[in-house]
């Protein structure tokens, strides 16, 4: 692993993860930036969420039929800017924000890999904006979709929960809501925090880019569900997916970049800490994730 590409230094201790959902976050530094790992929950994904996963595979990598997962949002920090992406279910980021002395109304960016109720449960509290004197970006695909009549009316009425909840929430925050054009993964980058493509898991998903001069880190968000399952069987696409076969192409592109060129990641479903690092495994198909230990 470069030594360079990220500094990367863990300032809290855990001890336990349950006191630990309530207590400080997890912070990491990558570069000028603090990297704070916002912890909803940690729980036991079911193998039913899998698609067309071989018996054998599930016999090998998760015999009880279970797996670790978890839902995280990631805060960001830099001098007097303050970033967070996605908001989880808005449960416990509020009180992990409030411990490190940083209140909502001091966001002043909030970037959505998507618009699934996990990662935008937060954005309203009491019918208003919970970040009030934030900007929201999200891609313009992203937006298209969720706004859509057309798509909603696909499904039947009573599984319509999730388009009236996105459209509420785009509608509270009204001209705050900045559509961008994704850029894709590979190009180069300048210092800076990106927005990059990663369709599939929903028609716009977009992943997050941090980069400080020789440091980086991906959030990746919700490219992988199950990575006790989607490390050595990448292709292995879960229901909660729009397009699986799109889901699966832009995960099998974000896990090569990331193994060659050694660039850290955090998810919002990889089980706590959240972040780590992705390597090939040479006796397989597959890849290897490594999360940063807790000191």
């Amino acid at each position: 692993m470069k030594k360079s590409f990220l500094s990367i230094i863990c300032l809290l201790i855990a001890t336990n993860i349950q006191a630990q959902l309530s207590e400080k976050p997890i912070v990491y530094q990558v570069g000028a930036y603090k990297i704070y790992m916002l912890t909803e929950n940690q729980s036991n994904g079911n193998a039913g969420i899998l698609i067309d996963v071989p018996q054998e595979i599930l016999e090998k990598y998760i015999p009880d039929g279970t797996f670790p997962n978890a839902v995280h949002a990631v805060l960001i920090t830099k001098n007097d800017e303050v970033w967070l992406v996605d908001t989880g279910f808005g449960r416990n980021i509020f009180k992990q924000m409030e411990v490190v002395g940083i209140m909502p109304e001091n966001v002043n960016h909030v970037i959505l890999t998507h618009l699934h109720g996990d990662h935008i449960g937060g954005m309203l509290r009491d019918k208003k904006p919970a970040f009030p004197s934030a900007d929201i970006t999200l891609s313009e695909k992203e937006y298209d979709y969720w706004i859509s009549e057309t798509e909603m009316l696909k499904l039947p009425e009573n599984n319509r929960g999730n388009f009236k909840l996105a459209q509420n929430v785009l509608q509270v925050y009204g001209a705050k809501v900045k559509r961008q054009d994704p850029i894709s993964i590979g190009e180069k980058f300048s210092d800076g925090i990106h927005i990059l493509d990663a369709y599939g898991h929903t028609p716009g998903h977009v992943m997050c880019l941090i980069k400080d001069k020789t440091n980086e880190l991906l959030i990746w968000g919700d490219l992988t569900h199950a990575m006790a399952i989607q490390m050595p069987h990448p292709e292995i696409a879960v229901t909660y997916d729009n397009d699986p076969n799109l889901a699966r192409e832009s995960r099998l592109k974000v896990l090569k970049y990331v193994s060659e060129n050694e660039i850290p990641i955090a998810g919002m479903h990889v089980p706590f800490s959240g972040i780590g690092t992705v390597k090939k495994d040479k006796n397989s198909n597959g890849y290897i994730f490594e999360k940063f230990s807790i000191h």
